[in-house]
């Protein structure tokens, strides 16, 4: 897993690009969508009684990919200036993810998948923990490169919003 200052950087590199276009609307979206997703950690934490164990269970349900795609549906790729950003950094924010965690495959990232699976971690594709009775306090590392390739995604993934608005001439009155 990146240290959470990755998803910030990738993030604020995202709300840095869009600032002119979304105003600040846009970049608390990118903000909400790169770094606060992961306050669904809490769930775990309450599953687990106060505390996470990520060797059995895995829930995290804002961590699937077919919940931007679900917004992004609901919108109708027309939606208010802040959707595109939000999901562009929500793409990106679990990109990051997936480059950094090595599951075994991207669709690990299916809530749905983890729902079917009861969440249990193996059933839903996820390696087995590692056994180092350390895993916990080494499992934060360095991601720059990582990084740099989300920030890309999610440039991408913006850049299908800017082809969806329409044109607007600044000569228009």
């Amino acid at each position: 897993m990146a240290y959470p200052p990755w998803h910030v950087i990738a993030a604020l590199s995202l709300a840095a690009r869009i600032r002119r276009e979304s105003g600040w609307v846009g970049v608390v979206a990118a903000c909400v969508g790169g770094v606060l997703v992961d306050i669904d950690h809490a769930v775990d934490w309450l599953a687990g009684g106060g505390r996470i164990n990520y060797k059995v269970r895995i829930i995290l349900p804002l961590h699937g990919w077919e919940l931007p795609i679900a917004v992004l549906l609901s919108s109708r790729c027309r939606g208010p200036s802040w959707v595109g950003p939000l999901i562009a950094a929500w793409i990106g924010h679990l990109f990051l993810d997936w480059l950094t965690n090595n599951p075994t495959n991207p669709l690990v990232y299916l809530l749905s998948r983890r729902i079917f699976a009861g969440f249990d971690r193996q059933r839903a594709g996820w390696p087995p923990p590692l056994p180092d009775p350390m895993w916990r306090s080494g499992r934060y590392y360095w991601a720059p490169l990582e990084t740099i390739v989300a920030i890309i995604v999610s440039m991408l993934v913006l850049s299908l919003f800017d082809r969806q608005r329409p044109t607007q001439s600044r000569f228009v009155r």
